[in-house]
């Protein structure tokens, strides 16, 4: 850009251009504004007014980088907004956009829990449901006092009957367990009906207790959650539009349809490593099964 080799001594240019090339998302408004400080005043203002906006595009940097595979979205809509409502306001609304996308208890870093966002990748949503459900665990067994995993209703051919201590200790336990996942944004797994019975609903928070503690119960939580928080997102930022000319999708956003076809490749790659043996003794491959009743 014209202008920017006149500015300031030689370590000033050194120290702007390394700036420009730190921040390439931003690196063409910090360029104007750079020219435009110092045409306006001095080269030691333009200095101030670059040193506070690199503030704000490391702020940019930090949300792009937190959402990376909707990042995309993110920068246009962005741009846009800075270009209709003036870049301190887009800022402000992508700011509570980030906020969002971000949910508590996701991660572990040692003994800190931080925030994670909800457009991770399906590795780091393993590994976060597999620190939920050693937490789960742990928190159950601490008020509860003995594990659930192996636990059996049926005790000699009847149903088990809960006696008072026990119950107090099972009530105890499911207020835990509502306590954190209410903390992490994740729908109780134990839904009571009216008309139950105190020991009916015991059994239910033993059913619930196991999946609290089951990894895959917190993978399918956090997917769902996960998925519909970015796509609410997408969707009032425009991702998801009928009539922009192949740049929104008309149903779902083309995130949303990549996550899934990405979930249909892991499935698929599962399947086929996997035998059927019907009552005749043939075996086949269990995909091939599965795609001929799908087809019925």
């Amino acid at each position: 850009m014209e202008g920017l080799n006149e500015i300031g001594t030689h370590q000033c240019r050194r120290w702007a251009a390394s700036i420009f090339a730190k921040h390439v998302d931003s690196s063409e408004y910090l360029k104007r504004g750079y020219v435009g400080c110092y045409e306006r005043s001095d080269y030691k203002s333009a200095n101030l007014w670059l040193l506070e906006a690199e503030k704000q595009a490391e702020f940019l940097g930090a949300i792009y980088a937190r959402h990376k595979t909707i990042s995309g979205y993110l920068k246009s809509f962005f741009e846009r907004r800075s270009r209709s409502v003036g870049r301190a306001v887009a800022l402000d609304e992508l700011s509570l956009i980030d906020e969002r996308l971000s949910f508590a208890g996701s991660e572990c870093k040692g003994s800190r829990v931080v925030r994670s966002s909800a457009a991770m990748e399906l590795d780091a949503l393993i590994n976060i449901a597999e620190f939920h459900a050693k937490q789960g665990e742990a928190h159950w067994l601490k008020a509860y006092g003995k594990d659930v995993k192996g636990y059996d209703f049926l005790m000699g051919g009847k149903y088990k009957y809960f006696v008072t201590a026990e119950a107090q200790k099972i009530w105890a336990g499911y207020v835990v367990m509502c306590e954190y996942l209410e903390w992490v944004g994740v729908p109780c797994p134990v839904e009571f009906k009216n008309g139950e019975t105190e020991q009916q609903m015991l059994k239910k928070i033993i059913a619930g207790a196991k999946r609290f503690g089951c990894e895959l119960w917190w993978r399918r939580a956090l997917k769902k959650k996960c998925v519909r928080m970015v796509e609410g997102v997408l969707r009032e930022i425009g991702a998801v539009k009928k009539g922009e000319g192949g740049k929104a999708s008309p149903y779902v956003s083309k995130w949303a349809l990549g996550r899934w076809g990405m979930c249909n490749a892991i499935n698929k790659e599962i399947l086929s490593n996997l035998e059927m043996v019907n009552s005749d003794g043939e075996v086949g491959v269990f995909q091939d099964s599965c795609h001929c009743l799908l087809t019925i």
